[in-house]
């Protein structure tokens, strides 16, 4: 049962004794007052019947008219409070019937006597005798006692009708109060065992599953509200205890990639300072390379040519033919540890990134490529190239390298080369298009690795190195470049340029 349909009812209760009592304390008054009443009339009819003997006496004495008037107008009233209906038991009945019959009796004695005494000289009656004159006497005194006899028992009657229901209204009042106090305590009793009780489990299990118990279950079996909340708080912990064991969960994996990312923290320093080693050996190589290595082979060269210019006349063909050989190899090993120290390079000399016009970068190139170009006839237009923070001697590089493979690679009498851009999203996309011989698409990412040729020397000149030095740049300006190509059909180099800032904006212009 609800705790509200309870209350509702223990108060219901409570109130129904307490209209009970008041319905008791009214009838007892109501039965009070009757009894009251009922004494009232009894003692009226005493005093009326004492009021006759006084009268009948008076006549008697002094045979007055007004005597026999009065007499007969307490009679009257004596007979009219005989005739109440307050009376429903039946010896009052009786006891008022006879009351009547001796009204009668008397007013018939009193007639009697009145007419004997009241007209004395009337002819046709006769005087009474002294007998019968005492008998009348007596026959009314006695009527009178019988009358307050009856009197005195009815009032008698009533008082003690009184006592019983002043014991019987204590008795009832003693009695309800009893009920109302039972109700009450078991109402106490009731909510103690109901609502106290489960309240103070329910705040105990409040503070176990606070101090951190989160399966503590309150085990509150009701079918009122506290049950249901109690039912609802289990739940609640329940989802709870879910979440704090996915979250406990959570926690320790993110321990575990805390400690999984130190590792790899402590790995890429190590990598991180085995390549700073790295990159200072490149640089001490470079450095060798440019001076340590260069002069033996410029040494070599200048010897060979001396050997050769000096002694042409004296050595044969086979000999002339070794020579160039020679030459040929040690300007081929220059030429690759010169392209090792650009490679190298990049990014230890790399320049700060500023704003850079693509177009006038173009036609630098075009006019790094001008002899390139007319020997092989080749045509390269440009079209929207944008402004981009960059490093300008390496996107030039970049620029010469693509656009010069471009011009190489290609068997056509008329090479086409075609230079754009285009903004997509946070970057620059940029393309270097021809019309050349194409790529095989299983050699795609051959192309950019380093010293990794297609064609022989004899076909195509170069070590190799050019692709890779414009990868290395494209990286370095956080992009990436790739090819699309069908061998045949041309190829068409792509890559990116991340849009840093406001001095990145597009020159719409197109150049021949």
């Amino acid at each position: 049962m609800k705790i509200k349909t309870t209350l509702h009812l223990n108060i219901l209760i409570v109130i129904v004794l307490l209209c009970l009592m008041i319905l008791v304390l009214f009838w007892g008054i109501r039965q009070i007052e009757t009894a009251n009443q009922k004494e009232n009339i009894m003692d009226q009819i005493v005093s009326d019947v004492f009021h006759l003997n006084l009268l009948t006496n008076e006549f008697l004495l002094y045979r007055e008219k007004r005597a026999k008037e009065q007499w007969q107008l307490v009679l009257e009233s004596l007979s009219k409070r005989v005739q109440t209906n307050m009376f429903r038991k039946n010896e009052d009945l009786n006891a008022l019937k006879k009351m009547k019959e001796n009204i009668e009796s008397l007013q018939k004695s009193f007639s009697v006597l009145v007419y004997n005494y009241g007209d004395r000289n009337n002819p046709y009656k006769s005087p009474m005798s002294a007998l019968l004159e005492e008998q009348l006497i007596s026959q009314l005194l006695i009527k009178s006692q019988s009358l307050v006899n009856f009197a005195e028992q009815l009032r008698g009657r009533k008082k003690l009708e009184i006592s019983a229901v002043l014991e019987n209204l204590t008795l009832g009042i003693i009695i309800l109060m009893l009920a109302i106090t039972l109700a009450i305590l078991a109402s106490l009793i009731m909510t103690s065992r109901k609502i106290l009780h489960p309240l103070d489990a329910f705040q105990s299990g409040i503070l176990k599953i606070g101090s951190g118990d989160l399966a503590h279950k309150m085990g509150i079996i009701s079918k009122n509200e506290i049950g249901e909340l109690s039912a609802a708080f289990d739940q609640m912990t329940e989802k709870l205890k879910a979440s704090y064991d996915l979250l406990k969960r959570e926690i320790n994996l993110r321990k575990q990639g805390q400690e999984l990312v130190y590792e790899l923290n402590r790995e890429l320093e190590k990598r991180a300072e085995a390549l700073e080693r790295s990159n200072r050996e490149l640089q001490q190589f470079a450095y060798v390379a440019s001076h340590d290595l260069q002069e033996p082979l410029r040494m070599v060269v200048s010897y060979m040519g001396l050997l050769e210019r000096r002694y042409q006349d004296k050595l044969d063909q086979d000999a002339s033919e070794f020579i160039g050989f020679a030459v040929d190899g040690a300007k081929r090993m220059q030429q690759l540890i010169e392209d090792l120290l650009e490679y190298a390079r990049v990014e230890s000399r790399g320049k700060p990134f500023v704003p850079c016009d693509c177009t006038e970068i173009f036609n630098q190139v075009m006019i790094d490529l001008q002899n390139r170009i007319e020997e092989s006839n080749a045509k390269v237009i440009q079209h929207g190239l944008p402004v981009v923070k960059a490093d300008g001697s390496q996107l030039e590089r970049l620029f010469q390298n693509l656009i010069g493979n471009a011009v190489k690679y290609n068997s056509n009498p008329v090479p086409e080369v075609k230079v754009a851009a285009e903004k997509r999203n946070n970057e620059w996309l940029f393309s270097v298009q021809d019309n050349g011989i194409g790529i095989a698409e299983e050699h795609f990412d051959r192309i950019f690795i380093i010293f990794q040729r297609l064609h022989t020397r004899n076909e195509y000149s170069g070590t190799g190195i050019g692709l890779t030095i414009c990868q290395r740049i494209v990286e370095r300006h956080g992009g990436r470049i790739w090819v699309e190509s069908e061998l045949g059909k041309g190829s068409t180099f792509l890559f990116t340029i991340p849009i840093q800032g406001e001095g990145d904006e597009q020159i719409e212009q197109e150049a021949d």
